[in-house]
This record gives structure tokens, C-alpha cells and sequence, in this order.
């Protein structure tokens, strides 16, 4: 099932075949073109026991990638970040929509 509340997309299902792959991608497709231009929490699995945790802007969606802008720490300067729609099927990243009043 795929929620779409605070949460932008959390999935928990069972693959069973290409078929539910590829609905799951257009349903998470629609769910980041309806949220393009919103500050989003960006939790990133980078290894073992390694995860980064950003605060962005979803850019832009494209068919096989999606665009995320965030702040380098480091320099200070914007940077885009690509991730692929499996990242969050496979749950490599998790995003949460931030509440524009609480910000």
C-alpha cells in the first residue's frame, strides 16, 4: 500500500510481478510531481550503519529520476541531487513533507 498523508510516500507491499513494480513507480511519479516545489526531510541510506539526513526541495520529476535541491554544509552553495523511483521502493530513502508553518 502506498500512503500519502504527512508522510509523502512510505510503500509496504510484496512483489508480485513487474506489473505491481510499475504501478507502484507511476503512483510515486504522481505523488513527487503533485509536491514539486515543497521542502521535504530527505533520510538517505549511504552504507552500513551510515544515513544522511538533508532538508530539500523536490525539483523535478523526470521518467526514470527525480531531483531534489539542498544546501552543501560545506560550501554553502545549492546542489541537486538525482535519486531513482526504486530508492524509495526499496526504501534506500524516505522522505517527509515539512510543514511550511512549523519551518
Amino acid at each position: 500500500m502506498i500512503f500519502v498523508t504527512g508522510i509523502i510516500v512510505v510503500t509496504n507491499f510484496l512483489l508480485l510481478g513487474g506489473k505491481i513494480i510499475m504501478e507502484k513507480i507511476e503512483t510515486i511519479k504522481n505523488v513527487l510531481r503533485a509536491h514539486i516545489g515543497q521542502r521535504v526531510m530527505l533520510a538517505a541510506v549511504k552504507g552500513r550503519r551510515r544515513f544522511v539526513i538533508k532538508d530539500c526541495t523536490i525539483e523535478n520529476v523526470y521518467p526514470g529520476i527525480f531531483v531534489v535541491r539542498t544546501k552543501d554544509e560545506a560550501t554553502g552553495y545549492d546542489k541537486r541531487i538525482s535519486f531513482s523511483y526504486s530508492d524509495i521502493l526499496t526504501k534506500t530513502i524516505v522522505m517527509k513533507r515539512l510543514d511550511e508553518k512549523s519551518a
